[in-house]
C-alpha cells in the first residue's frame, strides 16, 4: 500500500518535511538499538572483573566502565576522597577567575554529575 504524500506541516512556526522526520525517527530507533547492544557487550566484558561488578551494582555497568576508562581502577587510589578528587568532585567554585586546570576539572565534575552517577554513589 502506498503512503499518501502529505504537504509539509508547520511545527512551532517552521515548515517540517515529513520524510525528513521519518528519517530522523529511524535514526533515533537505530541509535537506541546500538546503545542496547553496546551495553550488553560491556556487561559481558565486565562480568569477570570484581571491581567493575561492585561499581556496576551502584551506578550501572555502562557507567562503571566509563569511570574505569576515564579515571582507572578505583583500587589504585588510596581512599575514596582521592578518587572523588581525581573526578574533580571536590571543587567548589569561589570566583569567576578560575585557573584553566580548575576549569577543566570542573568540566569533568559536571560530566559526572550530568550522568547522574554521583548522587547514587554517595548514598
Amino acid at each position: 500500500m502506498c503512503s499518501p504524500v502529505l504537504p509539509p506541516r508547520s511545527v512551532c512556526g517552521k515548515s517540517v518535511d515529513q520524510e525528513q522526520m521519518r528519517r530522523y525517527a529511524a535514526q533515533v530507533l537505530e541509535s537506541r538499538g546500538e546503545q542496547k547492544r553496546a551495553v550488553r557487550r560491556l556487561e559481558k566484558l565486565a562480568q569477570d572483573n570484581a571491581v567493575l561488578q561492585a561499581q556496576a551494582a551502584v551506578v550501572g555497568t555502562a557507567t562503571a566502565c566509563v569511570l574505569w576508562c576515564t579515571w582507572g581502577n578505583p583500587q589504585d587510589y588510596h581512599c575514596g576522597a582521592a578518587y572523588r578528587k581525581a573526578m574533580g568532585l571536590n571543587l567548589k567554585e569561589r570566583s569567576s577567575a578560575l585557573s584553566r586546570e580548575a576549569e577543566d576539572q570542573q568540566a569533568w565534575a559536571a560530566t559526572v554529575r550530568r550522568c547522574s552517577i554521583w548522587p547514587r554513589c554517595v548514598r
